[in-house]
């Protein structure tokens, strides 16, 4: 049911500074929309007198967790609903809409929503606020869109989320909510490598705004890593800027070199790509010892680059043949001849296609969608490819990977394949050249790039996707080269 309780110390946090947000010393009207056993609620009694307390109110889906909380609680005048928020209507009168809501919603990606509850909380959404939720968007969205309609005018609401909001594009519904229809206040986002539930493996950011939209010239502080009273870094910057369409976590730092601003990307001089999904590494990919051993015709072999971890170098040597010169050489076993000619034209491949069949390789998502199942998609190789993942605890320049390639080897899906774009043979740069250019500078700047254009998940791991990559503003040479595709698109044909 996607239940992550709330530590103790993190809820005093976050009710701590919820109230510093709230004006004066009015009467608290509190709502947490998805209850549990009540950390922010007992972090709320500990600091605001029974005389400033005017109401409270909690939902909780799960009747295990109501009875339980019901009998904790049973004395303090909380008014505990065992019913689904998503379902209820907000207060008609103004009166009784809460000025202070909490929450931690429930964490449940979208494929875990039945499809009937998915189409109805769209909908709900869309005639709450007007606003179209992507189909990927995880149960914590709706929570937030949908419970905007009951914060009193003025009132604050503080929300405990996945950092994916802030990046992802069924994240783009929420960033649009929040930058249009209510004045933000704060964003921190909690450092990746410091863990605040023990259970989950996405890296929390807590957002506090004042119900209503932002005044003119409204700024939004946004910190990360330490606590929410000290945070490591904090900077100031107006609503505006925060345009739903674009990725938030770009504004956290001072904009560095090689960050996203107007100007050439990445994408204009090449083009990137996931490498090579096979379907079953330990069936396709094979050691050059195991190739004879079973006897493989060398013509449907082809070199393939080792997983990244057993690269020593960040540059790649080549033999005559085009074998990278690693320490684990690996060949990748790629056939698209028909099933009816391999038998007689290749006996000892066809004998190791069965052996496949018997251990039901061919009957893997991926291979089962191609023709023959043991073709391979075509990935050419990449004089530049990238490590996709990394888990950086300190110094990502040595964690992310940018890796010159000289040989002849593709590369499996835990890489991305840059390749330079065609155009650039037209004004007479030569493709390897500019792998060598890029190699160097996206090197270089390969630390503000990945934590900056990337997605972060919990303990340091971060991932960055192809588009995302290409993204990335060019500078100095870079940026030049690129635009030498404009003034060639404006010669006579």
């Amino acid at each position: 049911m996607g239940q992550y309780p709330t530590p103790p110390d993190l809820a005093r946090d976050l009710v701590a500074h919820s109230l510093q947000l709230l004006p004066g010393k009015r009467g608290v009207r509190f709502l947490d929309p998805a209850f549990g056993t009540g950390p922010f609620f007992s972090a709320l009694l500990a600091r605001v007198p029974s005389t400033r307390l005017r109401s409270a109110e909690g939902y909780e889906v799960d009747p295990h967790y109501a009875e339980a909380t019901r009998e904790l609680w049973s004395d303090t005048g909380l008014d505990l609903r065992v019913a689904d928020f998503t379902l209820e209507a907000s207060p008609e009168s103004e009166a009784a809409r809460p000025n202070l809501v909490i929450c931690n919603p429930p964490y449940v990606r979208h494929h875990h929503i039945d499809i009937d509850a998915k189409s109805r909380l769209r909908e709900a959404v869309q005639e709450a606020t007007g606003i179209a939720v992507d189909g990927r968007a995880g149960l914590y969205c709706y929570f937030l869109l949908l419970a905007h309609r009951w914060l009193a005018t003025g009132g604050i609401g503080c929300w405990l989320l996945p950092n994916s909001f802030l990046y992802t594009d069924y994240g783009q519904a929420v960033r649009t909510d929040l930058q249009q229809y209510v004045t933000l206040s704060r964003i921190h986002r909690f450092s990746s490598d410091e863990a605040q539930f023990e259970d989950a493996l996405v890296t929390p950011t807590a957002l506090w705004f004042q119900a209503g939209a932002a005044p003119p010239g409204n700024k939004v502080t946004l910190s990360s890593g330490g606590s929410i009273g000290s945070p490591q870094a904090s900077r100031r910057v107006p609503q505006i800027d925060l345009a739903p369409s674009e990725k938030w976590t770009k504004h956290f730092s001072a904009p560095k070199r090689g960050t996203a601003h107007d100007g050439p990307t990445l994408g204009d001089i090449v083009r990137v790509k996931r490498g090579l999904a096979t379907g079953c590494n330990r069936f396709f990919i094979l050691s050059p010892d195991e190739a004879v051993e079973l006897n493989l015709p060398p013509a449907f072999l082809k070199p393939i680059l080792p997983s990244p971890r057993h690269l020593g170098s960040t540059e790649i040597h080549a033999d005559e043949a085009g074998m990278p010169k690693v320490g684990q050489q690996r060949l990748l076993l790629d056939c698209h001849l028909p099933d009816d000619v391999v038998p007689e034209a290749y006996p000892m491949l066809w004998e190791y296609l069965q052996r496949g069949i018997r251990d039901r390789v061919h009957e893997r998502t991926l291979c089962r969608s191609r023709s023959p199942w043991y073709g391979q998609e075509n990935r050419p190789p990449a004089p530049l490819v990238a490590t996709y993942m990394a888990r950086i605890n300190g110094n990502a320049a040595k964690s992310y990977r940018f890796i010159l390639n000289h040989s002849q080897a593709t590369a499996s899906n835990s890489y991305l394949m840059i390749y330079p774009r065609p155009w650039l043979a037209s004004v007479g740069v030569d493709g390897n050249d500019v792998a060598l250019a890029l190699w160097k500078w996206l090197s270089e700047t390969s630390a503000d790039i990945v934590t900056r254009e990337g997605r972060e998940y919990s303990r340091g791991l971060h991932k960055l996707e192809p588009r995302e990559l290409m993204g990335v503003t060019l500078e100095g040479d870079m940026a030049h080269l690129a635009s030498q595709r404009d003034r060639q698109a404006l010669l006579p044909m």
